[in-house]
């Protein structure tokens, strides 16, 4: 009786250090799966800066009020499209800047961008800032996320006002436009 009793004092010893030692190899495998994560993280965040640093010293060097790298932009239905927009303000005071995007034409259409979808609607497919205010002198990059839309070829319009609104069915208030770039969706 005495040795059955020992053997399952060992055997409870033993799962008690096994349990111990997997606790520990399991946290140490997520501290280190978490930090790959973070690595990877903070290198996109980087990725994103640079574009935008890039953008906005291109913008500088071009004397333009707005800039818009990409002119083409192909997207994939299934996952949101980021692009900076760089915005330099040349105004004798700081200033609101509204912001809002205009469908022109969709290919195929006879009547610019088709009955179904409305100004109200293509300016819904774009995450941004509505507005953004901008010293005087001073530029700066805004990242914006194509995150709807429907299939097909659009040429479209980002729409900068200089009243602060963004803009309404894709136009600024009367002698309040600041730029216009026209731009490709495919």
């Amino acid at each position: 009786m005495a040795r059955k009793k020992k053997g399952s004092l060992e055997l409870s010893i033993n799962a008690i250090v096994i349990m111990i030692l997997a606790v520990t190899l399991l946290g140490l495998s997520l501290g280190f799966i978490k930090g790959l994560f973070n690595k990877a993280g903070s290198g996109l965040n980087q990725g994103a800066q640079e574009m935008s640093n890039m953008q906005m010293d291109e913008l500088e060097k071009s004397g333009a009020l707005v800039s818009l790298k990409e002119r083409n932009m192909e997207v994939k239905a299934s996952s949101p499209y980021e692009f900076f927009i760089g915005i330099r303000n040349n105004l004798d005071s700081d200033t609101t800047f509204g912001i809002g995007f205009k469908c022109i034409s969709k290919q195929g259409e006879t009547s610019g961008c088709g009955t179904s979808l409305s100004a109200e609607d293509f300016n819904k497919w774009f995450q941004t800032f509505n507005s953004v205010k901008i010293g005087k002198n001073k530029g700066k990059s805004i990242k914006v996320k194509l995150v709807a839309g429907e299939a097909g070829d659009y040429m479209a319009q980002l729409v900068v006002c200089k009243d602060g609104n963004a803009p309404t069915n894709g136009n600024c208030n009367s002698n309040q436009e600041y730029e216009t770039i026209d731009f490709y969706l495919t």
